[in-house]
């Protein structure tokens, strides 16, 4: 799931950021987008000189310091577009390269040579070698520094540094941007300093901007569902990070409550397997409306005639399509009859969940077939599914509207206290929708408050999907994960693991 002997390192550079309730803002995107792809340990301090020590302490190999306001980006592209997301574009660049440092190279004719502090990955073997050495502030007097060899990009854009490289000389310059240590240290012990490769530039973001009229533009953003936001729009009052973001975000905050999956994002891993206690078949699923996940549980788990099927979202779209499904499909080349679900409920009135934040006019049925192949693949083959669907459409079916957000009533009205239940709620508590107008300790409260209540409902119900925090949660009763979880959960920067399979949601 992520590179092994990295740790996170977060920034705190809430000083630097006008208002606490922005800073605050900026570190909670910064922690939320980092848990799609790591689940790990996340170091806080407002020190990166002290970050990288007590990374070192840890025993850990690199540290990815991460400024309040970096966010790395989360796309869903199919596998079958071999594209890569941050964390294996740096697995490829860690295996690719020996380094001290990388990042992002400051340059100026009159302050030589830095580091921007918003994202900086830095091998720590290396840095406890070289006698660890301090990052370094601005400075505004003169000191002898190494000479750089400077290698530009090999492609036409020259103004694109490639890296800093050893010539053995030095110079005399006032180092005016920050990192400049870093940068001296490395050249001084041969160390080649590089910039990120575009594979990791184009999966990151930087939401903060010097400019306070242009931080006080995207506050006014804050806590509001993009009502007046267009990502189609100039948008000149905010700067290119912050455009990327809410651009990235917009139609995930306006429509995920009119969505539907037809795929889904995440690995049926958790579900391949019986959990400890369990015994088939399940007496009733309650799910998400989203994609074939709830179909390989039922496979999995097991079920029979007197199976509960219960579906929940918070889409009504999403229950109607999962009905219409139901009730129109015959278990055959899917692709097909995606496309007379598709006229049948039209893209003006549905927000297809799609890969590459593609809109439902702009897909190739290439990719579609393709995604029906990987499915499947994982089932072992079609009439596996053909044969599955005709004795799942017997199952009695239940559809019920509610957004565990703000509105868990309904859905625990129909649990019932029973053995062998099982729930699947996938990442419900930390969506882009939820993560955007909701803080982490915001999310914990309202999900503390739902195993609780769920707990009150069916001490023995099975769980699936994952945390507040995007830390997977399977293979356990929500009777013993609630009385572990208050043990051991303290921290959404040291998260607890109670699942027996880890994937990325």
């Amino acid at each position: 799931m992520y590179v092994d002997g990295v740790v996170f390192g977060l920034l705190d550079t809430s000083r630097r950021i006008p208002g606490a309730r922005l800073a605050e803002k900026f570190r909670n995107f910064t922690i939320a987008w980092s848990r799609y792809g790591y689940h790990d340990l996340i170091l806080e301090n407002d020190s990166l000189d002290d970050l990288l020590r007590e990374a070192l302490e840890l025993g850990y190999t690199y540290c990815l310091v991460q400024s309040y306001g970096h966010v790395i980006g989360e796309t869903w592209i199919p596998k079958h577009w071999e594209q890569v997301d941050f964390q294996t574009a740096l697995e490829q660049w860690i295996e690719k390269h020996d380094f001290f440092v990388t990042g992002t190279i400051l340059r100026s004719s009159n302050g030589w040579y830095g580091l921007a502090d918003d994202c900086l990955l830095v091998n720590l073997e290396h840095y406890k070698a070289i006698g660890q050495p301090q990052f370094g502030s601005p400075c505004t007097q003169v000191a002898e520094v190494s000479k750089p060899c400077v290698k530009p990009e090999p492609d036409p854009d020259n103004e694109r540094l490639h890296s800093l490289e050893y010539t053995g000389e030095t110079e005399s310059a006032t180092p005016r941007h920050p990192g400049w240590n870093f940068v001296d240290a490395s050249l001084r012990n041969r160390l080649t300093v590089f910039n990120f490769n575009k594979s990791v530039d184009g999966n990151r973001i930087f939401l903060c901007d010097q400019s306070q009229q242009k931080m006080k533009a995207f506050e006014a953003y804050l806590d509001t569902e993009l009502g007046d936001y267009s990502r189609l729009g100039s948008n000149t009052e905010l700067s290119s990070g912050q455009k990327q973001f809410l651009g990235a975000i917009d139609s995930q905050v306006k429509e995920s409550r009119k969505g539907i999956f037809l795929f889904n994002l995440e690995s049926y891993e958790d579900v391949l397997e019986h959990p400890d206690r369990y015994t088939p078949p399940l007496s009733s699923l309650y799910s998400v409306a989203a994609g074939f996940k709830p179909n390989m549980i039922l496979h999995s788990l097991g079920f029979d005639n007197a199976t509960r099927m219960v579906f929940f979202d918070y889409s009504t779209i999403a229950l109607e399509i999962r009905k219409f499904v139901v009730s129109q499909w015959d278990g055959e080349d899917f692709p097909r009859f995606v496309r007379y679900l598709m006229k049948k409920f039209p893209a003006s009135d549905v927000f297809y969940q799609l890969w590459a934040d593609l809109a439902a006019d702009q897909i190739a049925w290439d990719d579609l077939e393709q995604l029906w192949l990987d499915e499947i693949g994982k089932w072992g083959g079609e009439s596996v599914i053909k044969k599955h669907w005709d004795a799942y459409r017997n199952l009695q079916h239940e559809y019920i509207h509610c957004n565990l957000l703000t509105d868990q009533g309904k859905l625990l009205a129909k649990i019932r206290n029973e053995p062998n239940a099982a729930i699947w709620w996938s990442n419900a508590f930390f969506t882009v929708y939820s993560n955007w107008l909701h803080t982490a300790d915001e999310r914990k409260q309202i999900y503390d408050d739902w195993l609780r209540k769920l707990a009150g409902h069916n001490p023995g119900i099975f769980l699936y999907g994952s945390d507040y925090n995007n830390i997977n949660v399977n293979h356990i009763c929500i009777g013993e994960y609630l009385e572990r979880y208050r043990k051991e959960c303290n921290s959404y920067l040291q998260p607890c693991k109670l699942y027996k399979h880890e994937m990325r949601l």
